[in-house]
Order: structure tokens, then sequence, then C-alpha cells
């Protein structure tokens, strides 16, 4: 039986994790002026428009590459992925929740 999906290139993944934080950037970006307009929230200490369209499609690349590696080098690679993926989400929401337990008026 022939395999569904055949494992990915690395300049495919790298370019699939780019596309995919740009768009991601375009969407965080619409959001963050609704809301930034809604709640006439002006300063942006740690978010700004430059950090959302340099962070997120670099980090979006990094997680194509990393899926790369854990497709073609390892036997379960996308569970592991999903897996690494769900456990790094989970941290995050938690550092986050933790951190704004502490001062409820800043997130940073």
């Amino acid at each position: 039986m022939k395999p569904l999906l055949k494992k990915p290139t690395f300049s495919k993944s790298l370019l699939a994790g780019f596309m995919v934080g740009l768009a991601t950037s375009v969407v965080v970006l619409v959001f963050e002026g609704i809301y930034r307009q809604d709640t006439s929230f002006k300063d942006g200490y740690f978010i700004s428009p430059a950090y959302i369209f340099v962070f997120i499609p670099i980090v979006s690349a990094l997680a194509g590459c990393l899926y790369y590696a854990c497709r073609n080098y390892l036997k379960k690679g996308t569970a592991v992925f999903v897996i690494l993926c769900v456990v790094v989400v989970t941290a995050l929401v938690i550092a986050t929740i933790s951190g704004t337990s502490k001062n409820t008026g800043l997130l940073f």
C-alpha cells in the first residue's frame, strides 16, 4: 500500500512555515487594530506591528524546520511534532496566566 503523504522536503517545510507565519501576522495585525480601536489602547509596550511581522514568520519558519526534522528522522514524527506543539502552547498559556495573575493590569 502506498503512503498517502510523501515526506516533505526541507524547502517545502521552510516555505510553508514562513507563509503560515505571514498569514498569521496579517490576522494578528487586523485583530490588534480592532482591539486597540475598541478599547482605546494606544501604547503597545510589547506588541507592535514590527514585532508581529518579524517574530511570527521566523517562529513559524522554525516550526516548519522542526516539522521536517521530526517527520524525516523519527518513526512517528508527525505525532511527536503535534505533542511537542501542544506541550509548548500549554506551557506558554500557564506562564501567561501566572504572569498576569500577579498584576492584572499588565500582560508583561
